[in-house]
This record gives C-alpha cells, structure tokens and sequence, in this order.
C-alpha cells in the first residue's frame, strides 16, 4: 500500500478537484492522509466529507504549525510501505498511483507490484504536472564511509 499526505491550510478551492483525482485513480491500494493544518475555510469540511465518504480518505488535524510539521505529522500516522505527498491544489492524472507502483516494481526487477521490494532509494518520475516521489517506509542508513 502507497500512503498519499497531503497538507491542507486554506485549500478550500483546489481540494475538491484534487480529492476527486486520487478517487480516480486507476490503483486502489492507498491511503490518502489529510492534514489539516489549522484551515480557517472549508478545507477541514471537505476533508471530513471527503473521509466520511471514502474509507481510503483519514483526516488529521493539528494547530497551523507549516507544511513540513504537518508531513510530519502525516508520515507519523501513515501505514503505506510507501509514502508520496501531494500539495492540496495538485491535480494528478488517473495513473498516478499505478506508475509509481510499477516504478516502484521496476526498480527492485519484480514485475509483481512489488511483493518483495528491495529497491533501497527513493524512485522519483517526472509527470506533467510536476514530480513525483514514492520514499520507501522501511529506511537503510548507513554511518559514513561505511558500504552498503
């Protein structure tokens, strides 16, 4: 499973559209994390609907902290292997999910949708609308000058 994060501060006339494009896409295995981060418009109504409606959708609410402490906060709450954050006014085409699944797949040579990844780096692709990155949940760290 891919966990989606998507900070939101004040989103109210992007979030909809951007909502409806993960509802599309062409994967179904993700979870969308919608951080509220202290909306002072509808943002945390449509998130709360938005999660009501569509049990993939969780809404996390936290005080307006920034963007990077509400990933954070998303990261923390997340149970996707895989992690990809959006804006709140991204719009994605329909196979956005699936090409980093098979990106993904490619990188670690399974063909099977990743049933056993050893893909130890982020995978990034260039789409239209921007970059995308799928960063693997379980890191490797290594201490410097030590080999991999």
């Amino acid at each position: 499973m891919i966990s989606v994060i998507i900070p939101v501060y004040n989103a109210e006339k992007y979030l909809t559209h951007t909502i409806r494009c993960l509802q599309a896409q062409t994967c179904t295995d993700f979870e969308v994390l919608l951080v509220n981060d202290g909306s002072a418009d509808r943002s945390a109504q449509i998130c709360a609907e938005s999660a009501k409606a569509d049990t993939r959708f969780r809404v996390l609410t936290q005080e307006n902290q920034g963007v990077s402490a509400a990933r954070n906060k998303g990261l923390a709450a997340s149970k996707g292997e895989y992690i990809t954050f959006l804006d709140a006014d991204d719009e994605v085409p329909d196979n956005y999910l699936e090409t980093l699944y098979r990106a993904l797949a490619l990188c670690s040579g399974n063909p099977q949708y990743l049933k056993k990844t050893t893909c130890k780096w982020a995978t990034a692709l260039t789409f239209p609308v921007g970059v995308a990155i799928a960063i693997r949940r379980k890191y490797q760290f290594k201490k410097m000058g030590e080999k991999l």
